[in-house]
């Protein structure tokens, strides 16, 4: 879900993060520009980036990073519309703050608050934080529901089998201790659920990419151009004439300039 940013909500500024620079780098100077402009477009202005006349590389950034950028801007607007406000300081640099010398036992009562304030201001930061912490899950819920819904059944369905296939893989603790990830098998789900959203049909092959096999293209490529390589093989369906996810695309991979 795009979220436009109104003229009156004129956004000063936003969060750019070190993994949007270090991706975008790999690009030549020209795709670097113009994933720059769309990144802040999107963030500043609410404007929805153009890809058409972009690379394909360019264009796998923008949809990594669309996620991400669609949430900052649906919580900017959200906080212009009724988020909690800064007290504003009513006292004018202009205007002289009467002053009244305190009696020692005025001084002594400040100094000393009553049990009954003291509970009453550990109750009320308790409730403040428990308000915090459940608008913050409510956005986290509300981002993940409408990432859902711009996915298929079959999306779903493949991200779903994903996650299942990689914890069948690690290794089953006892009762009492959950399974321990190899960071491996934590890349694999990572790539999976990108997968699931921009490549689904790589997921649908026979024998599905192992964490070791991913870690073994890892070692001699980079991420983005395993990505690259997974959206061709969804564009063409490659899964429907070849059995291994894997083998495939080592094969396409060596082929691709």
């Amino acid at each position: 879900m795009n979220t436009t940013i109104q003229p009156s909500q004129e956004r000063k500024g936003f969060t750019f993060y070190r993994s949007y620079y270090e991706a975008i780098s790999l690009l030549p100077a020209d795709d670097q520009l113009a994933v720059y402009k769309a990144i802040m477009e999107y963030s500043l202005n609410g404007t929805t980036p153009d890809t058409e006349d972009m690379s394909l590389c360019a264009r796998l950034l923008i949809m990594a990073f669309m996620p991400n950028l669609e949430a900052n801007n649906r919580r900017y607007a959200n906080g212009v519309k009724g988020g909690r406000g800064h007290k504003a300081d009513t006292t004018s640099n202009d205007q002289e703050v009467p002053t009244t010398e305190a009696t020692p036992n005025q001084a002594e009562s400040k100094a000393k608050p009553s049990v009954n304030q003291t509970e009453s201001k550990a109750g009320a930061n308790e409730n403040e934080n428990e308000n915090d912490n459940e608008n913050e899950n409510d956005d986290d819920n509300e981002d993940d529901n409408e990432n859902d819904k711009g996915n298929t059944d079959d999306d779903v369905d493949a991200k779903r089998g994903a996650e299942a296939r990689v914890a069948s893989q690690a290794e089953v603790g006892t009762s009492a201790q959950p399974p321990t990830l190899t960071l491996e098998e934590k890349v694999l789900i990572s790539f999976e659920k990108w997968a699931s959203r921009y490549a689904p049909t790589l997921l649908q092959f026979s024998e599905p990419m192992t964490a070791s096999q991913l870690a073994e293209l890892r070692a001699k490529y980079n991420d983005l151009r395993i990505k690259e390589c997974a959206a061709q093989m969804h564009n063409k369906s490659a899964f429907q004439s070849n059995r291994s996810a894997f083998l495939t695309m080592r094969k396409w991979i060596q082929s691709m300039r």
